[in-house]
């Protein structure tokens, strides 16, 4: 049986990078949120500007990143995060590059984040019900790539800020947990954040704050904590760091 660990510390800086706009918000909006009340400065980066995130073949993408820019700035508000932004990437075209690396080491070289949160890129098959589709997988390669080595060494990158060692990753959405984070005091902003994608939610808002809660269930199951998320955590030796 796996043994879940409970978040106990806490951290000054964290920087959370997905793929699309609306992913952070459902995959840790509640650690996002709950960082936040508790002091935590909270970065935010989306790869993508969510240009094809809509099933109606009337719009245009321009007119649907736009909707999806508004969108997350609003839900950004509602998680307490101090600063968000997008690579502008179209949707479905994240590809590993070193242009694409020398940005996120930019940013991590910048902000100097305690804690990373990204995907975890080696969740593929969810059961039946899901699968984790390449944009998702590659953004969480990529930004382990520039994490590690890549930021913590001189020789990388220059031009891109000082080196700097990311000490702790958290990997969501991953099929090997071994972390639940209590977002008891977050979830409530969770689901205000992803309720502030309207374009996407239609007529469904108490359905998805429904499906939000019950996922945050579940995962608070694994630690005995009313509301959580679980996340793969990884831990980098900035001393002993072997290439």
């Amino acid at each position: 049986m796996t043994q879940y660990q409970i978040l106990s510390q806490s951290f000054d800086k964290v920087l959370a990078i997905f793929a699309h706009p609306d992913d952070a918000e459902i995959a840790c909006g509640g650690t996002l949120a709950s960082f936040a009340k508790n002091g935590s400065e909270v970065h935010l980066i989306y790869l993508t500007s969510g240009d094809k995130g809509s099933f109606d073949s009337s719009l245009l993408p321009d007119t649907v990143a736009k909707t999806r820019s508004i969108e997350f700035k609003k839900a950004a508000v509602c998680l307490g995060i101090k600063s968000v932004q997008t690579f502008n990437i179209p949707d479905g075209e994240i590809a590993e590059s070193k242009e694409l690396r020398f940005k996120i080491v930019e940013s991590i070289r910048s902000i100097r984040p305690e804690l990373v949160i990204c995907p975890d890129p080696t969740a593929v098959f969810f059961s039946q019900s899901y699968y984790n589709h390449r944009d998702h997988r590659t953004t969480g390669f990529v930004v382990l790539d520039s994490i590690s080595p890549e930021a913590a060494m001189p020789l990388y990158h220059k031009g891109a800020g000082d080196p700097f060692q990311v000490p702790t990753v958290f990997l969501s959405g991953s099929l090997e947990p071994d972390l639940i984070v209590d977002i008891s005091d977050g979830i409530d902003q969770k689901i205000q954040a992803v309720l502030a994608y309207e374009s996407r939610i239609s007529d469904e808002s108490n359905y998805i704050s429904d499906v939000v809660l019950d996922m945050a269930k579940k995962d608070g199951e694994l630690a005995k904590v009313d509301f959580g998320e679980s996340f793969r955590k990884i831990l980098f030796n900035s001393v002993e760091y072997r290439q």
